[in-house]
């Protein structure tokens, strides 16, 4: 088993595991460690994937959004009769 400086590594299966024992505030420095809460120090890491995970979950939602607006600009430069200066006005910021 070979260790990180953060305490992370990967079993036999390729899993990223914490040693046991480990807590969420193990590894930071003393000077930033005054300004944190005990409380943090009860707490296990969390899993390392969960920045992974947001990512993902938010290049979905940039890629869904993208799509549906580049539809809404489609629809509105395709359709003559949304293009009254009133409907411009409304659509303005």
């Amino acid at each position: 088993m070979e260790s990180s400086v953060s305490g992370l590594y990967l079993d036999k299966a390729y899993y990223a595991q914490y040693p046991p024992g480990m807590k969420m505030t193990d590894g930071i420095p003393a000077d930033v460690m005054e300004v944190i809460d005990p409380h943090w120090s009860q707490f296990a890491p969390a899993n390392p994937l969960i920045p992974h995970f947001f990512g993902i979950m938010f290049f979905f939602l940039w890629i869904m959004s993208f799509c549906g607006n580049g539809c809404v600009i489609y629809i509105f430069l395709k359709c003559k009769n949304l293009r009254t200066p009133v409907r411009l006005r409304l659509n303005a910021p």
